[in-house]
């Protein structure tokens, strides 16, 4: 069922555009997905990009491989693919470079302000950031998993994932609408929402 989605040209341009706004090249875009079925009656698709630069892993509950859940494994999949690119590309030595010069001390989420930026920006893309927001439409609109919690966050004067998430959506669209891959400025946008 996973490789008849997969030749939905929607699932195809999910990943191209991802590959572009990342700026991998052709001969930099193989990944190795480590298939993992888990007999779990409760849990959703999960996955990791923690083998290394080529390879990921995508956990599938197989008891209930049906449509929201099946955009949702690809949805994991372009997140963890997102990592991969992230780690081969440019990008990580913009994020660490305006964190030093903008001095972006603090813990966010349990994570260092290089960690968190790092995690931002792929999260802006999938699993329910613009990318997949832009080629699904049956799990989770942006609005429904948002805002709830952002008015919560925003009370409590919180900066976490899904505010980072709302806040990159519009950005990550605007530079895919002029086919412009990820840069040091989308970075120091991204930077400033740590800033106090």
């Amino acid at each position: 069922m996973l490789e008849q989605k997969m030749k939905h040209d929607a699932i195809k341009n999910l990943f191209f555009e991802i590959q572009q706004f990342f700026n991998i090249s052709k001969e930099m875009e193989s990944i190795i997905v480590h298939l993992l079925f888990s007999p779990s009656t409760e849990r959703t698709p999960s996955g990791g990009a923690n083998l290394g630069k080529k390879d990921i892993t995508l956990e599938i509950p197989t008891y209930a491989l049906k449509d929201w859940n099946i955009e949702y494994a690809y949805a994991i999949l372009a997140h963890e693919t997102a990592h991969t690119y992230y780690d081969r590309s440019h990008i990580s030595h913009y994020v660490e470079k305006v964190v030093q010069q903008k001095n972006i001390k603090g813990i966010f989420e349990g994570r260092s302000a290089k960690e968190f930026l790092k995690e931002s920006i792929i999260s802006a893309c999938a699993p329910h950031g613009y990318f997949c927001q832009k080629y699904f439409k049956i799990y989770e609109p942006l609005q429904d998993m948002l805002l709830p919690s952002l008015e919560k966050e925003k009370a409590l004067l919180v900066i976490s994932q899904r505010f980072m998430t709302w806040h990159l959506y519009p950005i990550v669209g605007q530079y895919t609408f002029q086919k412009k891959p990820i840069d040091k400025k989308f970075v120091e946008i991204a930077a400033k929402y740590l800033q106090k």
